[in-house]
C-alpha cells in the first residue's frame, strides 16, 4: 500500500510494504541520486545540482534526527510520520 500526501512544496509517498519514504520537493525534474549515508538518498537536478528530493530506506527504523544530520534539506518528517499515521 502506498500513500501519497503533499505538504507545503514537498510531495511525499509511503510504502508500507517496504518502509520506504520518497520525498519530491516543487515541480518533477529529471534528476540524480546519491547515497549521502545507508538508506539516505538524496535526488539532484541533472540541470543545475538543486536538490529535487529524497528516498529514506527504513524508514519507520531510523531516527528522524539520523537522517536529518544527513540531509542538506530541512524535512519536517515528524509532521509527515504525522499525517500518514505512523506515530510510534
Amino acid at each position: 500500500m502506498i500513500a501519497v500526501n503533499q505538504l507545503d512544496n514537498l510531495k511525499y509517498h509511503y510504502d508500507y510494504d517496504h518502509d520506504i519514504l520518497y520525498v519530491d520537493i516543487g515541480t518533477p525534474t529529471l534528476s540524480y541520486g546519491d547515497e549521502l549515508y545507508p538508506g539516505i538518498y538524496v535526488n539532484y537536478s541533472d540541470a543545475n545540482d538543486i536538490v529535487t528530493g529524497a528516498i529514506i530506506m527504513d524508514f519507520l527504523q531510523q531516527e528522524t534526527s539520523l537522517i536529518q544530520q544527513h540531509l542538506p534539506i530541512n524535512i519536517a518528517f515528524d509532521d509527515i510520520k504525522r499525517e500518514l499515521g505512523l506515530n510510534q
